[in-house]
């Protein structure tokens, strides 16, 4: 597996953005995130990218949790182009 994403979720304050939040992707797999505006897609990327710190749950990236990465590491790993800065 080289993403899993388990019970995940994130709050802005007191605003539950991301609840329960589940995946496995596998090498080779093509994941789209689509929902309307606020749905959380980019907080999630976010989270996948160790920018925000999830508020429960687990994210593993080849097997190891994304806590065992450092920023560097995670730059080799994944590629992340925000819409805007």
């Amino acid at each position: 597996m080289i993403l899993e994403i388990e019970a995940l979720d994130f709050a802005y304050g007191k605003e539950k953005v991301l609840k329960n939040i589940n995946l496995r992707a596998q090498k080779g797999e093509l994941i789209t995130l689509i929902g309307p505006n606020g749905s959380g897609k980019s907080t999630l990327l976010k989270c996948i990218n160790n920018y925000l710190e999830a508020d429960q749950g687990s994210i593993e990236i080849k097997g190891q949790s994304l806590k065992n990465y450092s920023r560097r590491e995670l730059a080799q790993i994944i590629a992340y182009v925000p819409q805007s800065a």
